[in-house]
């Protein structure tokens, strides 16, 4: 509380991006934190029943884990130009570095670079998110060879079979979506980068689509 009160005394802002996520379901959703495709999305509102305290959610996870099929085909376009179309059963595009339990999906993302950053998990078997995700709670940083990391503003989804879209948590839609980030879009009580609790980051200089590099 001291901190916050702190904060708000100085009176600094900060502008940061949010993303927009728009599906055949829902015109437009904005997000700050994480969209996810696929096994996440599916289970995130039965793993919230769970925590609210209806055990049928442990069931209903766990059943849908054990059906989920482990060869879904994703098909991404970043910016328009580049496209990738990839065998998985997860995408996440992220707009912060950690979602959910504070999980470290995006290691590298900035909240003020215009950038969404997207990561792919080709070659993960169920257990493997799983185990991954569990890993990755607490900011926990767990490096993985087989992750593909892209940034771009702008990205366009479609799957097959259909699959959940999944912004914060909240089911949009399946099958296809188009996502974009709007830099600057929201104006916080915030302490100067690097004087808070979150690591100073680099602006990205990469040209985009270009893939950044797994975590090592």
């Amino acid at each position: 509380m001291k901190e916050a009160c702190a904060i708000i005394a100085t009176g600094h802002t900060r502008n940061l991006d949010l993303g927009q996520v728009s599906t055949k379901k829902r015109k437009k959703f904005y997000f700050f934190m994480v969209t996810a495709i696929g096994l996440t999305a599916t289970i995130f509102p039965m793993i919230n029943a769970a925590k609210a305290g209806k055990l049928s959610g442990v069931k209903d996870a766990v059943m849908t884990v054990l059906q989920f099929n482990t060869k879904p085909t994703i098909n991404l376009t970043l910016d328009d130009e580049s496209k990738i179309e990839v065998e998985t059963m997860l995408v996440t595009i992220a707009n912060t570095p950690i979602s959910g339990a504070k999980n470290l999906v995006a290691p590298d993302a900035s909240m003020e670079d215009g950038l969404l950053d997207i990561a792919v998990y080709p070659g993960f078997t169920k257990a493997d998110l799983l185990t991954y995700f569990i890993k990755t709670s607490k900011e926990g940083i767990t490096p993985d060879g087989r992750i593909q990391r892209y940034r771009a503003k702008k990205i366009g989804i479609k799957t097959s079979p259909k699959l959940h879209i999944a912004a914060e948590g909240i089911i949009l839609g399946r099958g296809s979506a188009k996502i974009k980030v709007l830099p600057g879009a929201l104006r916080v009580l915030a302490p100067k980068l690097g004087e808070g609790a979150e690591k100073k980051q680099e602006k990205s200089t990469k040209e985009l689509p270009q893939a950044v590099s797994p975590v090592s």
